[in-house]
């Protein structure tokens, strides 16, 4: 917990040094960010080009019932202020019948069962966003 609060603080002062602080918080007023902590010295695996960090994916209204924001949105607030960001993969679009999705979430499925750990990382995390 120690170095997850130190790797915020270090965020936060950034955008303090960058004058961002103050337009980040506006931003994110009554939302809760949702992200994970990478420690690439105690990860299973060793990232060449990952270091030790924060890395965002979604955020939350703290007072609606809506599940999250739209992924496009919160990437575009994360961007601007230079947080980092997990990487994602859009695997359909428009998807209206039962069996597409079943067919499409089985093949992500094998794909990340057959992945070797090297190229798919630690694991994924798969979000539906139904509208």
């Amino acid at each position: 917990m120690y170095n997850i609060s130190i790797t915020w603080l270090e965020t936060v002062e950034k955008m303090k040094t960058n004058n961002l602080y103050s337009n980040f918080m506006n931003a994110i007023s009554n939302l809760t960010l949702v992200g994970e902590y990478v420690d690439s010295n105690t990860s299973y695996l060793k990232y060449e080009k990952l270091t030790t960090n924060l890395f965002f994916n979604s955020m939350i209204h703290n007072h609606y019932n809506s599940i999250c924001l739209d992924i496009e949105k919160s990437y575009g607030i994360f961007e601007q202020y230079g947080l980092y960001i997990a990487p994602i993969e859009k695997i359909e679009e428009n998807i209206t019948d039962i069996e597409t999705i079943s067919s499409t979430l089985n093949n992500f499925a094998e794909m990340i069962q057959s992945t070797s750990v090297v190229v798919q990382e630690e694991g994924s995390v798969l979000y539906y966003l139904i509208f």
